[in-house]
């Protein structure tokens, strides 16, 4: 084996990052390695999908719940899964983190729909473990690129930091005659102030203002991207997401 490897470094190194590639996947997917429940969680995502006749964004996932490691690593089919995230890396905090791999695509608003959880990669120095989320990515084109939060204590911190950093301020202020408690509870960011202030409506605004969502809006050009600070594991949570996305995409779109 030694000598095999002398002799054929780049190809050893080839089977070694393989291994490691889906290794991981396997133990994101489903725990197998480290114990979590996520097999659970595979069969209530499975389950769900079924039952409302959606889609698995990765199929061949419904047939592997009860695969174990070896059996994973060695299966061609799961080389290549899909990333519910691969579109939308330039928004928010979906540049550096993990899918669930369970991601599924439905249609809400007429208006297909990616639905699925999303772990943030702590700061290297971090002792905080990933950070999770439930995320919708709603297809529509043509947004001005921006991002719309609650204001809360981490904002206040963020835009501290981003002072000190000398970094490019970013925050758009609307109108406060028209909006006057809107500003002091959201943060709305923008590089085109002018596009962004035209498609934040009266209409829309109200609609923020009444549903009081917890969660982040952002966008790029091709999707609408909303996220809360937790992930998704019963019937009911993903119940409870879907019905505020589907408002989402009705009423604010």
């Amino acid at each position: 084996m030694l000598a095999f490897a002398e002799h054929h470094p780049l190809l050893v190194f080839g089977l070694l990052v393989a291994f490691s590639v889906l290794t991981s996947v396997a133990r994101t997917f489903l725990g197998l390695l480290s114990g979590k429940p996520a097999r659970q969680h595979g069969r209530v995502v499975v389950d769900y999908v079924q039952k409302h006749g959606y889609q698995l964004l990765n199929p061949v996932l419904a047939q592997k719940l009860d695969a174990s490691v070896l059996d994973m690593v060695k299966d061609p089919s799961l080389h290549d899964l899909a990333r519910a995230t691969s579109d939308i890396t330039d928004v928010g905090r979906f540049d550096d983190g993990s899918d669930d791999w369970l991601a599924f695509r439905c249609e809400l608003g007429a208006r297909p729909v990616t639905i699925f959880n999303f772990s943030q990669t702590p700061p290297l120095h971090s002792s905080s473990g990933p950070v999770p989320f439930r995320v919708a990515k709603i297809q529509v084109d043509g947004l001005p690129r921006f991002s719309l939060e609650p204001r809360s204590a981490a904002t206040v911190v963020e835009t501290v930091v981003g002072k000190l950093l000398h970094q490019p301020e970013s925050t758009i202020e609307l109108d406060p005659d028209q909006h006057a408690s809107f500003g002091s509870r959201y943060r709305l960011r923008g590089a085109d102030r002018t596009a962004v202030v035209e498609f934040f409506t009266p209409e829309r605004i109200r609609f923020i203002e009444a549903e009081q969502l917890p969660g982040t809006f952002a966008s790029n050009a091709r999707y609408l991207v909303y996220y809360e600070s937790t992930a998704m594991r019963t019937g009911a949570d993903y119940d409870a997401f879907m019905a505020a996305v589907e408002r989402i995409a009705t009423r604010f779109l």
